[in-house]
């Protein structure tokens, strides 16, 4: 099993209108992942939200991929923001200046808020990811000669885009996928799979590593990985994990009104972490995320290792502060590189 993190930063209580030196604490952030051995850092695209300020996944990947070894990772481009020909380029040049280190992840999008900025259905979303990735996939793997494509959303005739892709055909594509019969569904279709766990019940994990078996197995497609994001975080004593899940719980509530299209905000994007019913009680939320001292942490790695999880994604932003989660990275490091030891072993 693998180890990666996704690298969005925010506090949850920051001031969004100071100059917070955003980038370059993110930067901060990859390089210590990358001393700490995670060897996959993916970076998301969310839009006109002040929690988790990233507009582009892939100008993201490439400034990480100048200063990490890690292989870095779109998580995810949100396909139907974009036209098809513009996207295609742009991930092929993502993929040169990367040296060939990118992974490619898409979705269809989640938050109700950026369609509607947008003046895109939410309705149509489905619909306009799978005609866009089919387009993408075409205008990146054909190199013999031009491409057209024609569908209800996404038009074109004989297009040849440039840059080549540096890996053959096109970087590995994960897709995003949150119910069981879509993550079985990308499976035997050949896709990688991304989900993201939230907070979940470890039954669950097992129900979308099974799943994603079951898709796998149905195609015949040896080669392709799950990889799972768990909120995470190495806490120096049980005090300083109790704080950090007070970080989560508001995290988690900004999340949920964006999930479920409930949201207040203001024109500004800044979204309040207000209660939300049917909250998971301190104890629950605890024993579902990897927010602990080093036993717990440990324990759960092994548990989502023997489930059969190819890359156990640790989620390190939900809102604490930007010191707090580089100090749990560098601790991480001794403890990543034992469990190596004992997975090699």
């Amino acid at each position: 099993m693998e180890f990666g993190t996704p690298i969005v930063y925010g506090e949850a209580h920051a001031r969004w209108d100071e100059d917070m030196a955003l980038f370059e604490r993110i930067l901060e952030l990859c390089k210590a992942a990358d001393r700490a051995g995670f060897t996959r850092i993916w970076f998301q695209e969310h839009h006109m939200i002040a929690l988790g300020q990233s507009p582009s996944a892939l100008i993201s990947c490439v400034q990480a991929a100048q200063h990490v070894k890690a292989r870095v990772g779109a998580a995810v481009v949100v396909l139907p923001y974009h036209n098809a020909i513009q996207i295609a380029g742009e991930i092929a040049q993502a993929d040169n200046a990367t040296g060939g280190r990118l992974d490619l992840g898409v979705g269809r999008g989640a938050y109700g808020y950026e369609f509607e900025k947008f003046g895109i259905p939410f309705a149509e979303s489905r619909d306009r990811f799978i005609e866009t990735l089919d387009a993408v996939r075409e205008l990146l793997s054909n190199e013999a000669t031009e491409s057209s494509f024609h569908g209800q959303f996404v038009n074109f005739d004989d297009v040849y885009v440039w840059p080549r892709p540096l890996q053959k055909p096109h970087p590995p594509i994960w897709i995003a996928a949150q119910t069981l019969p879509a993550v079985q569904d990308a499976a035997r279709r050949g896709y990688n799979v991304l989900h993201q766990t939230f907070i979940w019940d470890d039954e669950h994990v097992k129900s979308v590593v099974e799943a994603f078996h079951r898709g796998k197995e149905e195609g015949g497609h040896e080669h392709i990985q799950l990889a799972a994001t768990r909120y995470a975080y190495l806490a120096e004593n049980e005090a300083d994990a109790e704080a950090r899940l007070d970080d989560l719980l508001d995290n988690w509530r900004v999340h949920q009104q964006l999930h479920d299209f409930s949201h207040t905000s203001n024109p500004r994007g800044i979204i309040q972490p207000v209660p939300q019913e049917n909250e998971p009680d301190r104890d629950e939320l605890r024993e579902r995320v990897m927010i602990g001292t080093e036993d717990h942490v440990v324990s759960k790695i092994e548990l989502y290792r023997d489930m059969g999880l190819d890359i156990l994604n640790f989620g390190i932003n939900f809102g604490s502060p930007f010191e707090v989660i580089r100090g749990s990275l560098d601790r991480l490091a001794p403890v990543l590189a034992r469990y190596e030891s004992k997975v090699l072993a």
